[in-house]
C-alpha cells in the first residue's frame, strides 16, 4: 500500500517553492501519476501486483482523475505499465453543491417529518437567494 498526500500541502506533503505549492485537481493528478511511475521503476517487483486507487473526502473529486490519468497512460503504452484495477472512494465529495441534497435525501428516506422537512427546505432556498 503506497499512501500519496495529494494535492501538495496536505497531510505530509509540502513545496519547496511558492509556484509548486500551488496546484488544481489536473496538476496534482498529473503529479501523482508521475509519482507511482518513478516509484514502480525504482520497485519493479510490484509492477504485476493489481493497482487500485483510493482516497476519501474531497479525494471524491481527484481519485477519478487520476484513475483516468493512469488509464490514458495505458491506453498509450506509457512504461511502466500500472496495473490498474479500478477505484475506491470512501464518503467522498463528488460535486461542490453536493451539501443541498442532504435535506431531500433525509426527507425521501423518512428520516426526517414533513414538517421539519418544509422549514429545513425554506431555510436553504432562502440561503441560496432562491
Amino acid at each position: 500500500m503506497i499512501f500519496v498526500d495529494l494535492p501538495v500541502g496536505t497531510g505530509f506533503s509540502y513545496a519547496t517553492t511558492q509556484k509548486a505549492n500551488y496546484s488544481d485537481d489536473l496538476q496534482s493528478a498529473n503529479h501523482a501519476y508521475e509519482f507511482l511511475r518513478k516509484w514502480l521503476i525504482e520497485h519493479q517487483e510490484y509492477l504485476n501486483n493489481p493497482f487500485y486507487v483510493a482516497g476519501d473526502s474531497y479525494s471524491g473529486i481527484t481519485v477519478p482523475i487520476v484513475t483516468q490519468v493512469i488509464s490514458n497512460g495505458i491506453d498509450r503504452g506509457i512504461k511502466p505499465w500500472i496495473n490498474l484495477k479500478g477505484y475506491i472512494l470512501g464518503n467522498p465529495l463528488t460535486f461542490a453543491g453536493q451539501d443541498y441534497y442532504r435535506i431531500p435525501f433525509a426527507h425521501g428516506m423518512g428520516l426526517i417529518p414533513d414538517e421539519l422537512y418544509k422549514d429545513l427546505a425554506m431555510g436553504l432556498w432562502l440561503e441560496l437567494g432562491q
